[in-house]
């Protein structure tokens, strides 16, 4: 089986069909940096250009012991995951890819990954489930014993909002929680044994906005700022767990809102803030406006851009309505009848699959930019466009090749080797994006990073089951 093209498309694979829902908004995050007109280069004056890869190894006694895989130098142990607290709490990379925070058995830390030293996470029962950098990585947002802290990349700041929290619940009882920060990284929202906290980034003058919190169904997110920061949307239940709301609260006036909807998770705002998305049981999208308008279903598994005020509905044609006018648009012939699909590329791009077929779609004109034999591929996207696959010519658990090609580029397809050892298919926690442009993937041989053109393949570390890049409020694109 060979690579091949179709007249609709710069790329075709013949491959076997596997869906994977992405969840959209600005809630969604991915990708890395290409620089100087060349895939994958970087400046190499300084460590700081060096890839670097956060990877979690498995011991046989179920110890989950953390490493820094590199181009520049051996493999470096960030220490061991406590054995009752591996599953739970996972190393949080900064979104530049600077920092990590981690859990050990002396206590969580945050380690520089250009320097290697590390800064003691303080608080008494410090914990990073449901941690949060801030965008620019300055702020590690957490809780420490149900306290909501906030401590600078650095240590220079470490405060304990002066607030008390209500009492932990019965042992074995699971309690939510989590944080988020506003897209400009000004305020700060907890949410902790019930309660919706909000303060801003220095923990000052915290407020109770809720104590009917609770987690999601299925995505990191129980809170999300609105992109212009002047609503936080939230999801509550009442105690008995009977009626479920959706929370629009206006920060500036410090009033809110409830919605009634059997809630699922919030899957993002619209870019204009006009509005939220949030997906039910029945795994409909559906769009509240904060205006007060009546909310709209726009059916299963419906996409809410990341870049315009526009949903990508299921249906023939691919239809896009545009949330501003009510107007919508088909990228694709009425024959066509689209099965599941998948904002790429920021926004610019549109993924869909069909009966016949899936293939890649410019967002703006439906301009063809890579097709697929088959309704779905296993493989993932970079915020700039970069696309890498499971090659199909292969079983994924024989050696292989993965093939990578730029969206926006040329035909050209990068081919790199690339044997699973074994795994049934591969996922972001197996392959990803790093900052810089390069890609970071497990194989049999252990953890490679490579240049997406295929150059200066290496293997960093020997080892490796799960690659930590992007911090657990984040969603690679994926399709």
């Amino acid at each position: 089986m060979r690579l091949a093209r179709l007249a609709f498309s710069k790329i075709a694979f013949p491959v076997i069909a596997s869906q994977v829902f992405g969840v959209s908004g600005f809630l969604v995050s991915c990708g890395g940096l290409i620089e100087d007109g060349v895939p994958g280069t970087v400046p190499q004056s300084t460590l700081e250009s060096e890839a670097r890869v956060v990877v979690r190894r498995l011991t046989p006694e179920y110890e989950a012991e953390v490493f820094v895989c590199r181009t520049d130098g051996e493999p470096v142990s960030l220490g061991v995951v406590p054995v009752e607290n591996y599953l739970s709490s996972v190393p949080v990379v900064s979104p530049d890819g600077r920092r990590v925070a981690v859990e050990r058995a002396e206590g969580p830390v945050i380690v520089d990954l250009t320097t290697l030293q590390e800064v003691a996470v303080p608080g008494a029962g410090a914990r990073l489930l449901g941690a949060r950098w801030s965008p620019s990585g300055d702020r590690l947002a957490y809780l420490a014993d149900g306290v909501p802290w906030l401590v600078s990349a650095e240590g220079g700041l470490a405060e304990a909002l002066q607030i008390e929290v209500p009492p932990a619940t019965p042992a074995g009882a699971f309690q939510y929680q989590g944080a988020e920060w506003s897209l400009d990284g000004q305020k700060v929202a907890f949410v902790t044994r019930g309660w919706g906290i909000l303060t801003n980034r220095d923990g000052e003058s915290p407020w109770i906005f809720s104590e009917s919190m609770i987690g999601p169904y299925g995505s990191p997110w129980a809170v999300a700022f609105s992109p212009d920061g002047t609503t936080l949307a939230g999801l509550q239940s009442d105690p008995g767990g009977y009626t479920r709301t959706v929370l629009l609260l206006d920060i500036p006036g410090r009033a809110g809102k409830q919605l009634e909807l059997e809630h699922y998770m919030l899957t993002g705002w619209a870019s204009d803030s006009s509005g939220v998305t949030v997906m039910d049981v029945y795994i409909h999208t559906w769009f509240l406006p904060k205006n007060g308008s009546e909310p709209r279903d726009f059916g299963f598994a419906a996409q809410l851009s990341p870049k315009t005020p526009e949903v990508a509905m299921q249906g023939p044609g691919l239809p896009i309505e545009d949330l501003r006018d009510g107007s919508v648009r088909t990228l694709l012939p009425g024959s066509e009848v689209v099965s599941s699909l998948s904002w790429e590329a920021g926004g610019d791009v549109i993924w869909y699959g069909t009966a016949g077929g899936s293939g890649f779609l410019r967002a703006s004109d439906g301009m063809p930019l890579g097709g697929f034999e088959a309704q779905t591929v296993q493989g993932i996207v970079s915020h700039d466009g970069w696309v890498v696959v499971v090659d199909p010519a292969a079983p994924y658990y024989y050696p292989g090749e993965l093939l990578v090609w730029d969206l926006f580029g040329d035909d050209s397809v990068a081919r790199i080797p690339w044997d699973s050892g074994g795994y049934p298919y591969i996922d972001p926690n197996r392959l990803r994006w790093l900052p810089g442009g390069r890609l970071a993937f497990l194989a049999a041989d252990g953890t490679h990073i490579v240049r997406p053109d295929g150059s200066d393949d290496r293997v960093v570390c020997p080892f490796g089951d799960q690659i930590y890049q992007r911090q657990a409020d984040t969603i690679d694109a994926r399709f």
